[in-house]
């Protein structure tokens, strides 16, 4: 884990998997939130990138 991200190493299969984080706000304001992305180690052809959106803190 960092300040700005998470690393996450998983072993893909046909189940699906889900993964779930907590953030800390520390400040208030609106930020974007960058979508997750997904690469395969060894095979550059099988990517992913979703989800990005905009968090509001109050």
């Amino acid at each position: 884990m960092r300040d700005d991200r998470i690393n996450l190493f998983a072993t893909a299969t046909s189940t699906p998997q889900h993964f779930y984080y907590l953030c800390r706000a520390v400040s208030k304001g609106t930020f974007k939130l960058g979508p997750v992305n997904a690469d395969a180690m060894y095979n550059a052809e099988y990517h992913s990138y979703n989800g990005a959106g905009v968090v509001r803190v109050r």
